[in-house]
Parts: structure tokens; C-alpha cells; sequence
């Protein structure tokens, strides 16, 4: 099972090949609001089925989609959210940027959003024919951490980092059906992988 990648051109978002690489089928139609390009990451929801997030390219809602590795469309959820809009450019458009399922079917999501500050910053760089720099860029984006119940789907937790501070504190990928990950740190023995663990807290 695959997504749509980055460079990748075809007309369906998702691909399922077999042991041997061979092609079995290809689904989800790609709209005329995306170019194909973007990139749309899936999550393995146990069984025959997985979530997928919105394209980076012309989506203009946040919608999550369970499919079926049979190419059917199980479920949508909708976060009804002002802030998730394409702007007509990647670079200043939110972006979902990780899926995982985690114990109890709970859909951790990592979303990537824009400041002000930071549109103003790439406006300006733009003229200069010239793009922001990367500490500059994590620093005025956002990382939006959202837990929803895909149960019921109920949004259960939101925790707003810029970019900067979850490189700190987030893992770089979870271990399946946990809330368990790691990520890689440079110590002054040299570098060293970090077990992270995520709990929810009731507040």
C-alpha cells in the first residue's frame, strides 16, 4: 500500500502492489483542486483498512478518509476548522503532515500551519527572489498535535508548538498501535536514539 508522493504523477492518490511490486490497483481519483504532486500520508488501521489525510496540493478542508485496501471509501471525518484553507501555494498553506492509529482506534494527527508572521516573511523573501531560512521557517510555523476518536470522532486533544519546539519534544514517528516513539539526539558522546512516550491527561 502506497500513497501519492512527492514528484509522483498519476491520476489515483493511493497504489497497492504485491510481494513482487507488481501494480494490483490504483484508487481515489485525483480532483482537478490538486495537481498530484502533493504529499498524502496514510496510517494502517488494522485489518483491510487505513486513514489518509488531506493533498498538500487544493485541499481546502480537513478531512480525514478511512479507505479500504478494495479501494472503497469506509468514512469521512470533518474537523471544522477556519484555519485549514489552501492558499493556492504549498508554501503557505497548512499541510497534515503525519497520520497513526493508537491504541483504542485514537488517530493522532501532526498538521503543519502558517503564522502571519511567517506569510509576511516568505512575501518578503519572495520579492527578494530569495526563501526563507529553515530555522527562520520553524520558528513562525506551526505544529498542531490533534488526537481524534475515530470512533465516535470526537477531538479529544490539540496542543499548539511552533515547528522548533516539536523537533524537541515530539517523537519523529511512533511505534504501531502505541503512543510510543523515538527520535534521534546528538549527545556529547555522540548520537543517540530517544524513547518518547505521548499520554493523554484529562484536564
Amino acid at each position: 500500500m502506497n500513497s501519492d508522493g512527492r514528484g509522483f504523477r498519476g491520476e489515483h492518490y493511493f497504489r497497492v502492489a504485491d510481494s513482487t511490486g507488481a501494480l494490483l490497483r490504483t484508487f481515489a481519483p485525483i480532483g482537478d483542486g490538486a495537481s498530484g504532486r502533493g504529499f498524502r500520508p496514510i496510517a494502517h488501521a488494522g485489518g483491510d483498512t487505513f486513514w489518509a489525510g488531506p493533498g498538500e496540493e487544493g485541499a481546502d478542508a480537513y478531512v480525514l478518509e478511512e479507505w479500504g485496501t478494495d479501494g472503497v471509501l469506509r468514512r469521512r471525518l470533518h474537523r471544522d476548522v477556519g484555519w485549514y484553507r489552501w492558499s493556492g501555494n504549498r508554501e503557505t498553506s497548512p499541510s497534515v503532515q503525519q497520520l497513526h492509529i493508537g491504541p483504542g482506534g485514537l488517530l493522532y494527527v501532526l498538521v503543519w500551519r502558517q503564522s502571519r508572521e511567517y506569510r509576511r516573511e516568505y512575501e518578503r523573501a519572495r520579492r527578494r527572489g530569495e526563501r526563507v531560512a529553515r530555522d527562520l521557517r520553524d520558528r513562525l510555523t506551526e505544529s498542531v498535535l490533534e488526537v481524534i476518536d475515530t470512533r465516535s470522532g470526537e477531538l479529544l486533544a490539540s496542543e499548539v508548538h511552533t515547528v522548533a519546539q516539536a523537533r524537541r519534544v515530539l517523537p519523529r514517528t511512533l511505534f504501531r498501535g502505541s503512543f510510543l516513539g523515538y527520535r534521534y539526539e546528538e549527545g556529547p558522546d555522540g548520537p543517540f536514539v530517544e524513547i518518547v512516550a505521548g499520554e493523554l491527561i484529562p484536564r
